[in-house]
């Protein structure tokens, strides 16, 4: 049985807008970020005093759904769901802060993780929710930082409660790391967390989940169970 299914938000999902006035997100498009484009805050002028905007601001809606007690040991089984931002902050060159409001409660203050070696970041989490539809809305957000996607916890019912369920840019994603969905045979290890970096570039975002299993031994196999229409793998 599937247990760790995510809601993958893609940056270019309708639910996700920018929320009032102030710096602008720019897409930037590469096959090396997930659904191949992210979006950056860039500043924005006002067009008449040329006072330029360095904070901005985004407002994501999403469905999100508890998960089933887990069978194995050690597995993150809080009550509730919750949703995670990731993106880079690279670009920014000093320690930064932002506001996070949850169906629209008081803002809370958020540090934004900054390492030049890591510098793609699960830059926001939010605390556990109960199931069902949900506003998260992200102010003061310092120009440079990117928004790539999005994760909430979902059900195997999830993209029921979407306009077009099965379609990007809002997908069901099951990460490497199910091991009870996900049956591996052999010597298989698990990779930590890389993201590409070139002279000084990044250039993509990593793997989903930041890691992943791999096998350089012939004949090795996994096997997956699923549910649906449509599956698409990434290797």
């Amino acid at each position: 049985m599937l247990e760790n299914i995510s809601l993958w938000i893609d940056d270019t999902s309708a639910s996700l807008a920018s929320a009032g006035t102030g710096a602008i997100w720019v897409m930037e498009q590469s096959d090396g970020w997930m659904g191949r484009s992210q979006r950056t805050l860039t500043f924005n002028t006002d067009g008449e005093s040329n006072i330029f905007s360095s904070t901005g601001s985004a407002r994501l809606s999403f469905f999100g759904a508890s998960l089933p007690p887990s069978k194995h040991p050690g597995a993150d089984r809080s009550a509730g769901t919750r949703i995670s931002v990731f993106g880079l902050t690279a670009h920014l060159d000093e320690s930064r802060s932002f506001l996070a409001s949850i169906d629209d409660t008081p803002a809370t203050s958020h540090d934004l993780p900054l390492s030049p070696q890591h510098p793609f970041h699960e830059w926001y989490t939010s605390p556990d929710l109960i199931s069902g539809w949900h506003s998260l809305e992200l102010s003061a957000l310092p120009v440079g930082i990117s928004f790539d996607y999005a994760v909430s916890r979902a059900s195997s019912e999830t993209l029921s409660h979407y306009p077009t369920p099965g379609a990007p840019p809002e997908v069901l994603v099951i990460d490497d790391s199910d091991l009870e969905g996900i049956k591996y045979d052999g010597s298989w290890s698990v990779a930590p967390e890389r993201t590409a970096v070139e002279s000084g570039q990044v250039l993509g975002s990593g793997p989903f989940g930041g890691e992943y299993h791999y096998s350089c031994s012939p004949g090795d196999s996994f096997s997956l169970s699923f549910e649906g229409m449509l599956f698409s793998s990434a290797i």
